[in-house]
C-alpha cells in the first residue's frame, strides 16, 4: 500500500511538472487569494487606517486575516476621499 502511494505521488508530481504547474508555499503575512473568512452582510461601514472603507468591522478583520495586514478602525462611517 505504501509503495503504491509513493508511486502515485511521483506520477502526479511528474504530470504537474510536465503541465507547467508550479507549487509555491506562502510566506508569513503573504496574501491568500482563496481566503475563506466568514462575516455578516450587515452594512455598518468603518474607515480603516489604510484609508479604505469597509462594509463593516468584520470585513476589515477578514482583510487583515486574508492579507496578513494590521489595519485598524480609524473611525465609524465611510472614509472621506
Amino acid at each position: 500500500m505504501t509503495k503504491l502511494f509513493v508511486v502515485l505521488c511521483v506520477l502526479m508530481s511528474s504530470f504537474l511538472i510536465i503541465q507547467g504547474a508550479t507549487i509555491r508555499f506562502r510566506e508569513k503575512g503573504e496574501a491568500d487569494n482563496n481566503c475563506d473568512c466568514i462575516t455578516t452582510y450587515e452594512f455598518l461601514p468603518v474607515c480603516g487606517s489604510n484609508g479604505k472603507s469597509y462594509p463593516n468591522e468584520g470585513t476589515l478583520k477578514c482583510a487583515n486575516e486574508c492579507e496578513g495586514g494590521n489595519i485598524q478602525v480609524r473611525h465609524k462611517g465611510l472614509c472621506q476621499e
